[in-house]
């Protein structure tokens, strides 16, 4: 499945955003970088616990790329719940877990976004956090005073995807959110996004995963989501 909305934003920021990823491209870095965005964190990260049986155990992950790529990586999100009538309204309704649930909350991987241990439910995604790659750091903005860092908006996008339900026992690849630097600065209209989903994907990005050691207590239900895909055949490419 494949949906688009054009997200707008101030002249001055595409131009930035622009001019960011020509320097990218300029430094001959892009294949590098992309890989080493997409392959792991800046840095490795704490364990995290989980405080429900196996049984009860969920996560869900949704990737998020840049065309061209500005060399960043995912740091983290967050996730809207419907309001008190049910609906996901204009106004966001923050879902907060409690102190003891921190990967509810949301954590980056490389260019990937997961939550673990959510309550059985209907979520939108929310907003996505990034912030440029230790690569880009050490080799094209070393002498910047501080690190590019920037939050995704997508809350009143028209992508279905990003609204899901999640139960108990349960984890999902919601795919990938692709956002695409639109090639012409006229307007304030910067971005055009899509967002895709593939059997290939889905069965990578729980693989990758659940080699992290702070996600060891999840590796049960991903390899589970794992042998569902492999008894149904789902062959690549194939649409949700």
């Amino acid at each position: 499945m494949k949906t688009s909305r054009r997200h707008r934003a101030p002249t001055i920021r595409a131009r930035a955003a622009r001019d960011r990823a020509i320097a990218v491209l300029a430094a001959g870095l892009v294949l590098g970088i992309a890989a080493c965005a997409g392959a792991a964190p800046r840095k490795a990260a704490d364990p995290i616990a989980s405080i429900l049986p196996d049984s009860a155990r969920n996560l869900v992950v949704i990737e998020f790329r840049d065309s061209p790529t500005q060399g960043l990586i995912v740091t983290g999100g967050m996730l809207a719940i419907p309001d008190s009538g049910g609906r996901f309204g204009s106004e966001i309704v923050r879902y907060q877990p409690g102190p003891q649930n921190p990967g509810a909350r949301g954590f980056g991987d490389g260019d990937r976004l997961v939550f673990t241990d959510l309550e059985p439910g209907i979520y939108r995604l929310a907003l996505v956090d990034l912030e440029e790659s230790g690569t880009v750091r050490r080799f094209i903005t070393k002498q910047a005073p501080e690190s590019f860092h920037e939050t995704c908006r997508v809350y009143s996008d028209s992508i279905r995807a990003l609204t899901f339900s999640l139960g108990r026992g349960q984890a999902r690849h919601l795919g990938r959110l692709v956002r695409r630097l639109r090639p012409a600065l006229e307007g304030s209209e910067l971005w055009n996004t899509t967002f895709e989903w593939d059997a290939v994907d889905e069965r990578r990005s729980f693989r990758d995963l659940m080699k992290r050691k702070r996600l060891t207590p999840w590796r049960d239900v991903m390899a589970r989501q794992l042998a569902a895909l492999d008894s149904l055949g789902t062959p690549p490419g194939t649409p949700r």
